[in-house]
């Protein structure tokens, strides 16, 4: 008996009709048979407690989720009651006042529910042994990559200060003065900027967020020409003229260095392969009709 059970319990069909039913509230547990939104009356007990941390956390984990709560102190118990009570009063009064009707929140919010679940779902292979994480480096290469990186000093002229044609024209008269004074590295005259003046080794991603996306772009198609100083080239602030020291275009990870990311990834996408097949076999029990007309809007 205890084997069918275990069987039972690792089937993943069973696994998503109970937790799909639990998507309809621990009102099937705390009433049977009754309009659960003119029950006036709210059980707790253990299981039904345990059931509220679960869809909670959206980690359906019975065996964790008793251990957890045995460890708790009686005042976490007796908040972890308070909140499940708390929740099933608004949720039944919320169904009494007839809110879940045509609410589309409510109506993506089973969605979502639904794909969590779907998600959570445990693999029925069990998890990714190292020659599957290997398979999927091997697949999306193009992913680990070790960041690229430049290193550049700037000097900045204010739009704030100066207005956006005021602030471009000081940038270009600077310009024709650095570059015209031999071995001058500093811009005379510049505003004083909100962050770094030189950067050292830093990724696409801390230059955008340092000046916005256009100037990084810019930035980074760049070639270093010594002491020469670049530009002027415009960020979320204002000009700035740049000098461009060296660039690193990154390199290819070895999987080695690369595994976790390749491993937090690979089950990212399974989860989210296990959504699209919940998904699919979902709308195979149901027959489309899709109107004519929409029909050929679609075969266009």
């Amino acid at each position: 008996m205890n084997d069918i059970v275990a069987r039972v319990r690792r089937e993943p069909l069973v696994w998503f009709l109970l937790a799909g039913l639990s998507l309809f509230g621990l009102h099937a547990l705390v009433s049977p048979g009754e309009d659960v939104a003119a029950s006036r009356v709210i059980e707790v007990d253990r299981d039904r407690l345990l059931q509220f941390m679960q869809l909670r956390a959206r980690s359906f984990n019975e065996r964790g989720a008793g251990k957890f709560l045995d460890q708790m102190s009686p005042q976490e118990v007796a908040t972890m009651v308070k909140d499940m009570v708390r929740e099933e009063a608004m949720y039944r009064e919320g169904l009494r006042l007839g809110l879940d009707k045509n609410d589309y929140v409510m109506r993506r919010r089973l969605v979502q529910s639904l794909e969590y679940l779907a998600e959570g779902a445990p693999a029925s292979d069990g998890p990714p042994d190292e020659a599957t994480l290997k398979r999927y480096y091997e697949s999306h290469r193009d992913r680990y990559i070790d960041a690229p990186s430049i290193s550049f000093s700037h000097a900045f002229f204010s739009a704030g200060a100066h207005g956006w044609d005021g602030a471009q024209r000081l940038a270009a008269d600077a310009l024709a003065k650095v570059n015209a004074g031999g071995q001058q590295t500093r811009v005379p005259s510049a505003d004083r900027f909100l962050y770094l003046n030189d950067y050292i080794e830093r990724t696409p991603e801390i230059i955008e967020s340092h000046f916005g996306q256009d100037f990084a772009e810019r930035l980074l198609a760049m070639a270093p020409q010594g002491e020469r100083w670049q530009g002027p080239l415009r960020s979320k602030y204002g000009f700035h003229l740049v000098r461009v020291v060296g660039k690193d275009p990154g390199r290819p990870l070895p999987f080695a260095q690369a595994r976790a990311m390749v491993a937090e990834d690979e089950a990212k996408d399974a989860r989210a392969a296990r959504r699209e097949a919940f998904a699919d076999g979902l709308i195979a029990q149901f027959k489309v009709d899709v109107d004519s007309d929409l029909q050929k809007r679609m075969a266009k």
